[in-house]
């Protein structure tokens, strides 16, 4: 909260510290005068104070940690709204509604601190949130009216903009409503048997599956496998179609095991599957490698990436599932927010870190780094085998059996 009310400032303070910059800019017609700076200054905290009284309500009535990230994204966009104009007809309201957006931030932070503090320690961090207006005063000087000396007026709005962004996802990830909320995450869904080791799974899937769907048709064309963009489309067309029937028999195939054996582990029976479509993934990208260039090849290449849609969505089916087995039913939900936050991390380093890596050093080492996370996803799911779903333990519970081992 502290970090996040800094910004806020930061974002407050922006204008005042470019307002130089902005003055010397001989694009500005007419030019910045001290009048229209006086104006533009005076525009943030007349419609601030006024706002100030509806989003204490707001507050109040719904999520105080939206509420603060939110905040944060709106007022990144007012200040980047503010350095795409060019005159004071439009500086003047655009600031006022900075003003509006900019003062959730406090209201917010107030309900987080009666939600978490009892009434014998909210002094001390009141005291130590209101450290965040000093923060925030003190780097705006440093960060706006540096970037707008260095890069122009426009940049000492960008900039804080841009921090804001960044700390408006932070708070989302890293603020909950109350200690209860926190709770319902950690206990509920963190501390549950195996999530962990979904989560991990998951993530190696990801990466995978981005990377395959974003960089096999630049493979192609780079590596002249294939001469036309066309003939690189066809060939990994199959792709989805292949993750289509894999999503269906995965299921199916878990299903059947559990069936069968019906004192079988019913989360390590999910798993089971998993570890022989990870072997047939790794097969089915050799395959892929395998087929010669050139167009004869091209039928035998879309079956094979076909081939790997199907052993790659399998997991990616299941790992969810086993997620919300895992977890009792109530937490099902979040189980599979807490997965799919770890899984997109997993998405976000397949696009530039793998395209920095493909520049540096080839082809060839991002197939290898493919497979060494379908090696890492077995490696991290082979202990769950004989991990029982929440509801087998339960039921062995309540027969008065011994607690069942779960990891």
């Amino acid at each position: 909260m502290l970090l996040a009310y800094a910004v806020y400032y930061l974002c407050r303070f922006s204008f005042g510290y470019s307002a130089p910059a902005m003055r010397a800019d001989p694009s500005l017609v007419p030019p910045l005068t001290m009048t229209a700076i006086g104006a533009i200054t005076s525009a943030f905290p007349a419609v601030y104070g006024v706002a100030k009284l509806f989003t204490g309500v707001v507050a109040d009535n719904f999520s105080p940690r939206a509420i603060l990230a939110g905040g944060l994204f709106a007022t990144a966009a007012a200040n980047v709204a503010f350095a795409a104009g060019g005159s004071v007809g439009w500086f003047v309201p655009v600031w006022a509604l900075n003003g509006a957006v900019n003062s959730v931030g406090f209201p917010a932070c107030a309900r987080l601190l009666a939600n978490w503090f009892g009434p014998a320690e909210r002094g001390t961090w009141w005291g130590l949130l209101n450290v965040s207006l000093n923060v925030g005063g003190f780097l705006a000087p440093l960060v706006s009216g540096g970037a707008a000396a260095a890069w122009g007026w426009r940049a000492g709005l960008l900039v804080p903009a841009a921090i804001a962004a960044a700390v408006g996802v932070l708070v989302l990830l890293a603020v909950a409503d109350a200690p209860a909320v926190a709770g319902f995450l950690y206990r509920g869904v963190i501390c549950a048997p195996g999530i962990k080791n979904l989560a991990a799974s998951y993530f190696f899937v990801y990466i995978i599956r981005q990377s395959l769907t974003s960089w096999a048709i630049f493979y192609l064309l780079d590596t002249k496998v294939v001469a036309t963009l066309a003939a690189a489309s066809a060939r990994v067309s199959g792709f989805e179609l292949g993750g289509l029937a894999g999503s269906i028999t995965a299921g199916a195939a878990s299903d059947a095991l559990i069936r069968a054996r019906p004192s079988m582990p019913a989360v390590g029976a999910r798993v089971t599957v998993m570890l022989v479509y990870l072997a047939g993934l790794a097969a089915a990208v050799a395959a892929f490698l395998a087929v010669p260039p050139g167009l004869a090849g091209g039928a035998a290449q879309w079956v094979a990436f076909a081939a790997v849609g199907l052993f790659l969505y399998g997991p990616q089916l299941l790992t969810g599932l086993a997620g919300a087995e895992c977890v009792d039913d109530r937490y099902a939900g979040t189980s599979n927010g807490f997965l799919g936050c770890v899984a997109y991390g997993g998405a976000t380093l397949a696009g530039l870190p793998v395209t920095l890596a493909v520049r540096a050093w080839g082809w060839g080492p991002f197939w290898v780094g493919l497979c060494g996370c379908v090696v890492a996803n077995a490696a991290v799911l082979a202990p769950l085998l004989r991990l029982r779903s929440r509801q087998q333990v339960r039921v062995a519970e309540g027969e008065g059996k011994a607690p069942v081992r779960t990891v």
